[in-house]
């Protein structure tokens, strides 16, 4: 719970650092030649092929973590890696048109509040706290471990 609660503040410090970081001159361009042009073109298409495959994967295992290698952390880090390179290859702004810094500290403090609210659950059915077993109660479940 606590490493949760670590990486949605180091979050929160990153995302407060990049809402410093206006520049009032604009950088520089380099030279743009034919061959630093094809270059970014096939960096781009590469990243809009490769993008989805790697959230798709991340997502699996984010849902599939309690039965395979992986979990929460590792897909939440492929997730975000996804996020970077998008950024990397077409510009911060275009990745904050997919998700704007707003949503993502909403999506984060909302996540962190679920992580949270599942383990006072557990606690308020008379568990310890995220002790997930008593929560076949409430899921409808049988309780019948696998």
């Amino acid at each position: 719970m606590f490493e949760t609660v670590v990486i949605f503040v180091a979050g929160l410090g990153i995302l407060s650092i990049l809402g410093q970081g206006k520049c009032e001159e604009p950088l520089a361009q380099p030279v743009a030649s034919e061959q630093n042009r094809e270059r970014d073109m096939i960096t781009i298409i590469t990243c809009r092929l490769v993008v989805p495959i790697i959230q798709i994967f991340a997502l699996y295992v984010i849902a599939h973590g309690h039965y395979s290698p992986g979990g929460g952390f590792q897909g939440g880090v492929m997730l975000g890696s996804s996020f970077i390179l998008i950024a990397l290859t077409s510009g911060l702004p275009d990745a904050l048109k997919r998700i704007s810094q707003e949503r993502a500290i909403f999506l984060a403090g909302l996540g962190v509040l679920i992580y949270a609210g599942t383990g006072l659950v557990c606690m308020a059915l008379g568990r310890n706290f995220l002790d997930y077993e008593i929560l076949h109660k409430l899921m409808g479940g049988t309780g019948v471990k696998a």
